[in-house]
């Protein structure tokens, strides 16, 4: 340090560049200059940090300005140097601070913490990149090489494999059996939310028992639950729906089913009145005992009652069909990946979605002759069931179909309403002879018969279809798909080397990707192997190795 140091380079240097103090270490050179006599202040001024303080404070050294010296050597007049005069004297305190090898060793720890800091985020980078060229990797085939029908018949057997596990189940790994079964549920209960109600009072009905003009009277509905009241004749408001394609998005809670494309089936599909079912029995009547039910007119209500049940069926298969489809689509992806860019993919998505369709239309054809069968000769042999179902209809509809009428005769008779207090001891006093004869009790039991039947033969209904899913989907998929793939692409014809070239022929540019690629796999690789053993060195304290010996050179100014 021949010069003031306020005028060193490395000073003004510091100044320009912000936050460069703090991360500089200082070396003072040529101490040997120092003229006897001379004072050592400013030395230990700066020494002391009380003057230009760094950040990793100072170090000085004393190099042979001869070139051709060993490093060994002037490393031994150095600390020669360093061990006479004020050196070992007046500036003993600063010993650790002399000499070239304390210097390496202040760096070295310099570096270690600096890369300790940095480390994590190193890898942490290095490791993203290998995870960015292994995905690439994974879409560009490996190139084609060895016994190669081998090859692709070994990718069909793990596409027919990953197809029977999806198709088969059994654990969270293959959720499709899980799904389909929620979608059966909807169709279930879409056929349960569309079953027709009859409407329980007439309007001559609700009139019947009034003194005077009055029209503010009940309208009663029939469905699976409480009888719903409301005051007017208005019946219930239909509830929006809009119709969506088969998807696995969940759908609103309140709404009870798991999947959207239901939601339109939320309401009764028909609503029944006592005179329009007398009316099909008088249209069905032949010459007999009059006030009886012709067996037609249960059939017409039944066949009335069952009409609607296309729509909620082909919705059940459009979403069945769609699942499938995703499920083969994955499967596809996740086997052959790698020859995305092949004609090999493109064949096999195509015959695959052409096999898809061909099961599609012949299921549908299947579905609609069972519809057909349901909607144009009711039958059932079931009639324990449907007896047992009929009564309880019967009972509801005769206990729901009272309880209105009741309630008109307190309100329009006796001019009661349900907020007073004696409106339950009237309700109990009504008598059947002051309510006077029922006017369509054979309608009343026509209707209870054709409930009953919904319920037997919507049970019956739903069991074929999801079981035709099963014969004519499931199955089909899970046993001849495979066939179909190897004889529509050919592979094991005579020319079947030649046919599978012609399908794996890969991209050349794609080819020159996957080779960059690779080298780019075995950079990053050495360097994980490099942080690996540096990590190992860290946790064994280990110190960092510095630059050889020979590569040092006078050290005058600063390291930033």
């Amino acid at each position: 340090m021949t010069d003031d140091a306020t005028n060193s380079s490395a000073a003004r240097l510091m100044r320009d560049v912000r936050g460069a103090n703090s991360r500089t270490l200082g070396v003072l050179t040529k101490p040997d200059r120092i003229q006897t006599g001379e004072s050592y202040e400013q030395w230990i001024e700066i020494l002391e940090g009380d003057k230009f303080r760094l950040g990793h404070g100072y170090y000085v050294v004393r190099n042979n300005p001869d070139p051709n010296i060993e490093h060994s050597k002037a490393r031994e007049e150095e600390a020669t140097f360093f061990a006479s005069g004020a050196w070992a004297t007046d500036l003993t305190a600063y010993q650790g601070r002399f000499g070239t090898r304390n210097l390496q060793t202040a760096l070295s720890s310099l570096l270690l913490e600096q890369i300790q800091d940095c480390l994590p985020s190193i890898i942490e980078k290095i490791e993203e990149k290998a995870n960015r060229i292994d995905q690439e990797l994974s879409t560009l085939p490996v190139p084609l090489s060895g016994n190669i029908p081998y090859i692709l018949c070994g990718n069909m057997n793990r596409l027919k494999e990953a197809i029977r596990a999806n198709i088969d189940g059994g654990s969270s790994q293959y959720p499709l059996q899980k799904r389909w079964g929620r979608i059966a549920v909807d169709f279930k209960r879409a056929l349960t939310k569309t079953r027709p109600i009859v409407q329980i009072l007439t309007e001559r009905e609700k009139k019947m028992y009034l003194d005077e003009e009055d029209d503010d009277s009940d309208c009663y509905e029939l469905n699976s639950q409480r009888p719903v009241k409301r005051l007017r004749t208005s019946v219930t408001a239909p509830l929006p729906s809009t119709e969506v394609k088969p998807s696995k998005s969940p759908a609103p809670k309140q709404s009870g089913y798991n999947f959207t494309c239901f939601e339109m089936f939320d309401k009764p599909a028909k609503m029944f009145t006592w005179d329009e079912i007398r009316e099909f029995n008088e249209d069905s009547c032949r010459a007999g005992i009059p006030d009886q039910i012709d067996p037609r007119t249960v059939e017409i209500l039944n066949q009335k009652s069952v009409e609607h049940w296309s729509k909620p069926m082909e919705v059940f298969l459009q979403a069945t069909h769609y699942l499938v489809r995703e499920m083969l689509m994955q499967q596809l992806e996740n086997v052959f990946a790698q020859y995305h860019q092949t004609s090999l993919y493109r064949e096999l998505k195509k015959i695959m979605e052409s096999y898809l369709q061909k099961l599609k239309t012949e299921h549908f054809q299947h579905a609609e002759e069972t519809y057909a069968i349901e909607h144009n000769k009711p039958f059932t042999m079931a009639t324990s069931a449907l007896e047992q179902a009929r009564n309880e209809s019967y009972k509801l509809l005769a206990t729901r179909r009272r309880d209105a009428r009741i309630d008109c005769y307190l309100r329009n008779k006796r001019k009661i309403v349900p907020t007073e207090p004696r409106w339950d001891a009237e309700w109990k006093k009504v008598t059947d002879a002051e309510l006077k004869i029922d006017q369509y009790p054979q309608e009343v039991r026509a209707m209870a018969t054709s409930r009953g039947y919904y319920e037997v033969a919507s049970s019956r209904f739903i069991d074929v279809v999801c079981q035709s899913v099963h014969t004519k989907l499931f199955s089909k998929c899970r046993e001849e798909l495979i066939h179909v793939i190897e004889s529509e692409l050919r592979i094991f014809d005579d020319n079947a080397l030649d046919r599978c070239l012609e399908l794996m022929a890969e991209d050349p540019e794609r080819q020159r990707r996957r080779t960059y690629l690779v080298r780019e796999k075995d950079k990053i690789t050495k360097a994980q192997q490099w942080l690996a053993t540096v990590r190992k060195e860290d946790q064994m304290d280990t110190p960092i190795k510095s630059q050889p010996p020979g590569d040092w050179g006078d050290l005058d100014g600063a390291v930033c």
